[in-house]
C-alpha cells in the first residue's frame, strides 16, 4: 500500500516538473526555434523530460 502513495507522489511531481520545465523553458534556454530542416513551425519548450527524470 504504501508503494502506491508513493507511486502517486511521483507521478504528480513528474507532471508537475515537466510543466515547470516546459513553462519556464525560454528564461533557461531550452526553446528549439524552427530553420528550414524542422518540422514544426513555431518555436517549441524542449527539455520536459528533465523533470520527469529529476523526480521519478
Amino acid at each position: 500500500m504504501a508503494w502506491a502513495g508513493l507511486y502517486v507522489a511521483s507521478l504528480v511531481l513528474s507532471a508537475f516538473g515537466a510543466w515547470a520545465i516546459s513553462r519556464y523553458a525560454d528564461r533557461i534556454g531550452l526553446v528549439d526555434c524552427p530553420n528550414g530542416r524542422s518540422s514544426h513551425c513555431m518555436p517549441t519548450p524542449k527539455g520536459g523530460g528533465i523533470g520527469i527524470f529529476l523526480y521519478f
